[in-house]
């Protein structure tokens, strides 16, 4: 293992001196985390005393020993930009004998020494096109343990490790593509993932593990198109703008997420945009240069995406452009989201007890800790992870007592469902309804009738007295108006229902 000191390190000049500077610091210095206050000063314990005791476990795993040193936190620029990530570290990772150790998560480094000169410039060729590729190293600042980075440290660590083991980057969390269940009928695919964050919990720093899910359509954003160009012929156009807007996409070709919030109808594939030293290119030659890939369809519209605050400030455009093409569909849609079929397909897979959510959690940490590559990095950085859940001791509650109307007295039940005895006694408080409208479409109105009968006969089990509505198929402004009812009652399409009181 590669002795990482505070001070030290190889700065490409090969006596392995690190300048001195400012900020540096002289061999490793422990500086204690502040412990976390989670009540008053005077209070000595949150533990109570009331209730049955049980041993519990939490999806949290210990992290026994952590690192103490110094850090120095740099930023990390490429020009011509790379926005994908494992090409950044690919190119930096040329560079290593000239940097030493390091962490890097993409933009930001973090070194146990400081580079010598500052800003560094290193120069990488990129496979795909073979462009000369300007780095830039500049340091941003020093990290203390206790320093709200620290943290930061070692979650890029972590998500270095998830890495080792051949999962795939969706978004920001990984997913194991090998380990996907096929729902072919939908063309849907679910994948299952892990979410893990690094954070300080009072006297300890814990890693909080958790499972995932990610739906995978298989299907993208030209499918749908042309879909809509189907069923809806007199105006396709309108039909696919709804459908697409305020969606989230995902583009395989550098692994991001996109909000789209419009619809391009005059620009396409063949039009043409500025590069940033100042040559225009079409966005079909674009994408074959920088990704290899070929678009098929050069007149389909593009879509649009606003950048956020942060990429406005790091200087990214306002407006980015995305072809339908190389846009994945992500989530459900509502017709998936109303068939029972799918969604319980999806529960029996995503909806798990406890009992298999720890097996689940514990085979992931033994994957983990077993897998070669990730005990080499904890080792070089000074970690060392717990390979089992996070036990302790919690207490079952007395149940609570439901109060009803002439002094009725219940348990709230082992499984908090009290709903057979609500329904079968008076209420605490019984209000006087004598008038109350029901507004329905007139394609509804025998759905809505069963409905009202068995609202009507709930209610009557708790003293509640409804008399029958007034069912009202007029359309809503001219209904309200109308009428002067102590409760309007609204069905409306999408399988709700909504109420709201009218005064």
């Amino acid at each position: 293992m590669r002795d990482l000191r505070v001070g030290a390190g190889d700065n490409g000049n090969g006596n392995g001196a690190a300048g001195q500077g400012r900020g540096t610091m002289r061999g490793r210095r422990t500086i204690q985390f502040d412990n976390i206050r989670t009540r008053p000063e005077h209070v000595n314990s949150k533990l109570g005393t009331s209730g049955q005791s049980v041993k519990l476990s939490a999806n949290y795993f210990e992290v026994l020993h952590h690192t103490d040193w110094c850090l120095y936190q740099y930023r990390v620029d490429f020009a011509p930009e790379e926005d994908r990530t494992g090409l950044r570290k690919a190119m930096l990772r040329d560079h290593k004998k000239v940097i030493g150790g390091y962490i890097f998560d993409g933009t930001m480094m973090f070194t146990s020494h400081r580079l010598n000169p500052d800003p560094m410039e290193l120069f990488s060729t990129r496979q795909s096109d073979e462009a000369q590729i300007r780095i830039t190293i500049k340091l941003v600042g020093d990290l203390s343990q206790g320093d709200s980075h620290y943290l930061q440290f070692f979650n890029i660590i972590m998500r270095k490790c998830l890495g080792h083991l051949k999962l795939q980057l969706v978004g920001r969390n990984f997913f194991d593509a090998r380990a996907k269940v096929d729902i072919r009928e939908f063309k849907l695919e679910l994948w299952p993932g892990y979410i893990t964050s690094i954070r300080q919990h009072e006297m300890k720093i814990m890693m909080c593990a958790e499972i995932t899910h990610k739906v995978m359509r298989q299907d993208n954003v030209l499918d749908l198109l042309s879909e809509c160009h189907r069923q809806s012929s007199n105006d396709p156009r309108n039909t696919f703008v709804k459908a697409i807007v305020g969606s989230v996409v995902l583009t395989d070709y550098n692994n991001r997420t996109y909000r789209i919030d419009d619809v391009d109808w005059d620009v396409t594939p063949a039009s043409t945009f500025p590069l940033k030293e100042g040559a225009t290119i079409s966005y079909k030659d674009y994408y074959s240069q920088k990704y290899q890939i070929n678009i098929t369809q050069p007149k389909q519209p593009m879509l649009v995406s606003r950048s956020k605050p942060r990429e406005l400030r790091a200087g990214m455009s306002e407006l980015i452009y995305l072809v339908p093409e190389l846009c994945r569909m992500t989530g459900l849609t509502d017709e998936m989201r109303a068939n029972f079929h799918l969604m319980r397909a999806l529960a029996e897979h995503t909806r798990v007890g406890p009992d298999i959510r720890i097996q689940k959690l514990n085979n992931f940490c033994n994957r983990l800790l077993g897998e070669q590559a990730v005990r080499q990095d904890l080792d070089e950085w000074n970690l060392q992870l717990s390979n089992r859940l996070v036990e302790f001791n919690g207490r079952i509650l007395p149940q609570e007592k439901i109060l009803q109307a002439q002094d009725i007295k219940y348990d709230a039940g082992a499984d908090t469902d009290w709903t057979r005895n609500l329904r079968s006694n008076p209420l605490l408080i019984i209000p006087q309804l004598q008038f109350w409208v029901v507004i329905v479409p007139n394609r509804a109105s025998r759905d809505a009738g069963g409905f009202i009968q068995t609202l009507i006969k709930a209610a009557g089990g708790m003293r509640f007295i409804m008399p029958k509505p007034q069912v009202s198929l007029l359309g809503l402004e001219s209904a309200l108006a109308s009428l002067k009812a102590g409760w309007v009652f609204m069905v409306l399409f999408g399988n709700s229902l909504s109420s709201c009181s009218c005064s």
